[in-house]
C-alpha cells in the first residue's frame, strides 16, 4: 500500500516520465516511511506516507468525528479541542493523552495509537573528515 498522493502521481514532474521508483523500508536511508523518485531523471519527487500511520489517522478521525456527534457528552474545552486536531496526522504525546482521556470518558476506550518513528543508525565518525579530529 503507498500513499494516496503517490498513488496519484503517474508522471515525473520534471520529465514526464512514466518510470517512478518507491524506495521504501530499510532501503529509505532517512526518518521517512520512503519517497518516490524518477527512474529517468533521477529527481526526487515526493515523500511517502507510512500506510499504517495513514491508517491510525482515518480511524482516528472517524471516532473524533463521532464524539463531535456528541456534543452533550463534551465541555466546552473538548470540543474546540477536537476539532482543532481532527485534520492533524501527527499529535504530540500530551495531544495523544488528552484525547485517550476524553475517548474513555466518552466512549469507553482509548484513540488509536500512531506507529513509533523509524529511528536512524548513528552515524559514524570518520577521523579527518570534515576536519574531525
Amino acid at each position: 500500500m503507498v500513499s494516496h498522493l503517490a498513488a496519484q502521481i503517474e508522471l515525473c514532474k520534471f520529465c514526464d516520465s512514466t518510470n517512478l521508483i518507491k524506495q521504501t523500508g530499510d532501503a529509505e536511508p532517512t526518518s521517512h516511511y520512503g519517497h518516490l523518485t524518477c527512474g529517468d531523471c533521477k529527481k526526487f519527487i515526493t515523500w511517502l506516507q507510512d500506510p499504517a500511520l495513514t491508517e491510525v489517522f482515518e480511524v482516528r478521525q472517524g471516532m473524533i468525528r463521532d464524539l463531535l456527534k456528541r456534543s452533550g457528552s463534551l465541555n466546552q474545552c473538548e470540543a474546540p479541542f477536537l476539532r482543532n486536531i481532527l485534520n492533524q496526522r501527527y499529535l504530540t504525546p500530551k495531544q495523544q493523552d488528552w484525547l485517550d482521556k476524553i475517548f474513555m470518558r466518552v466512549l469507553g476506550r482509548v484513540s488509536p495509537r500512531q506507529p513509533a518513528a523509524k529511528q536512524n543508525p548513528p552515524t559514524q565518525r570518520v577521523a579527518g573528515q570534515f576536519g574531525l579530529p
